[in-house]
């Protein structure tokens, strides 16, 4: 298929195959062992005197690494949110503001992965407003179709990530909450949501449990894929992410070998920044479709989803662009062109699960999620068209 001719969500085209390509507005990564000790300096660069802290349960009980962050910050730690909860719960996101309103925060630092990151993205973007939660963030919700030039109409307070998972979450414009009645996940966009700064200091990632790193790392492997396939790609993205792949490949058995091995770790956390950096350009494929509802419907975390179904989906898309699986395995290292194949050995080579049985208790509503998936705005740029009886199928595949 001809680049000028390619279906573009997030990115505009014209009919004379002129093509935009928008950078997120990162302002700024730190990187390496003792990167957040600088903490205090960036909220100071950004004008923030009162920082709400917002990172989940688990980690707030890491009472080593959240004292390294409160000496970091010092008198400017104006609160502490710690119930950012997986899968952004609306209500978790409503507690969050509140939190952020009340101490009058002007800065939003998430510490965590995907899940303290978008609830940290959601309390930023609504807690400088008057409006209520649902207000602003009906103002940012995208569809199918639409060309990411939706957002609010007041500024999203400044935001600074330390990263402790491989998601990703922290380099985008976008992020998802779980609606309370429905169960499914609404994505949101505002091309100034996306943190100011991103820190990387793999000395804060060591407390994360191996199956968290390693699962998030995969979710960074299904950014590559998707990224690499998408009907929007970009001679950019495509360079970052085959580079991100064999990172990605050969650093996270390392760590899962040597879990102190701090170079393995920052790899890891390059790697993972590389495989989505601009993301709103191409914006996700099918395998996040389905992720994002199957995690949603049945509490199943991020990477989970993506050890699951990617490589259903990587066999339903090779079918339309072989050539380009195949670029993919080789980027992988791989000795064959079957990335399914080989992407199968390094999920259980990870210790992890493989089929929807394997990674939760709870029952999944397979003819639900597939509807749910349909909604999604991210199947828009798969290289394959996208079926319900399709999603329907890979579901049957995966459970």
């Amino acid at each position: 298929m001809a680049v000028g001719t390619r279906t573009l969500v997030g990115a505009e085209a014209s009919n004379t195959g002129v093509r935009r390509f928008d950078f997120p507005e990162l302002g700024r990564v730190i990187y390496g062992d003792g990167a957040v000790d600088q903490l205090g300096d960036e909220v100071r660069r950004l004008g923030g005197s009162r920082v709400l802290l917002v990172t989940s349960p688990s980690l707030a009980k890491q009472h080593d690494l959240m004292s390294r962050i409160r000496t970091a910050l010092g008198d400017a730690l104006a609160a502490e949110f710690h119930d950012a909860v997986a899968h952004v719960p609306l209500a978790s996101v409503e507690a969050a503001v509140e939190s952020a309103r009340a101490c009058k925060a002007d800065v939003v630092l998430s510490f965590g992965g995907g899940s303290p990151v978008d609830c940290a993205k959601a309390t930023a973007m609504c807690a400088g407003s008057e409006l209520t939660v649902a207000e602003a963030l009906a103002q940012a919700k995208i569809e199918r179709g639409t060309a990411g030039t939706v957002g609010t109409a007041h500024a999203p307070l400044p935001q600074i990530s330390v990263s402790t998972a491989l998601s990703a979450a922290e380099y985008t414009p976008t992020f998802t909450v779980t609606q309370p009645v429905s169960k499914s996940k609404v994505m949101y966009y505002d091309s100034r949501i996306t943190p100011a700064t991103v820190v990387l200091d793999p000395g804060m990632t060591v407390t994360t449990p191996a199956w968290l790193w390693g699962a998030s790392g995969v979710r960074a492997i299904d950014h590559c894929v998707e990224w690499f396939l998408s009907t929007a790609s970009t001679p950019f993205t495509d360079a970052l992410v085959l580079r991100a792949l064999g990172m990605l490949w050969r650093s996270l058995p390392a760590v899962l070998e040597n879990p102190t091995d701090l170079d393995a770790r920052l790899e890891c956390q390059l790697a993972a920044w590389m495989s989505v950096y601009g993301s709103s350009n191409v914006l996700g494929g099918l395998s996040h479709a389905i992720g994002h509802q199957l995690g949603s419907s049945t509490g199943m975390v991020h990477g989970y989803t993506s050890c699951i179904v990617l490589p259903h989906v990587i066999e339903f898309n090779g079918e339309a662009v072989p050539d380009r699986v195949a670029e993919l395995a080789r980027a992988a290292g791989l000795d064959t062109d079957d990335l399914a194949r080989g992407l199968r050995e390094l999920i259980a080579r990870l210790g992890l699960p493989s089929s929807i049985s394997e990674a939760t208790d709870r029952a999944a509503d397979l003819d639900a999620i597939a509807a749910e998936t349909m909604r999604e705005v991210a199947i828009a740029n798969n290289p394959r068209p996208v079926t319900e009886a399709a999603v329907r199928r890979i579901l049957e595949l995966a459970k």
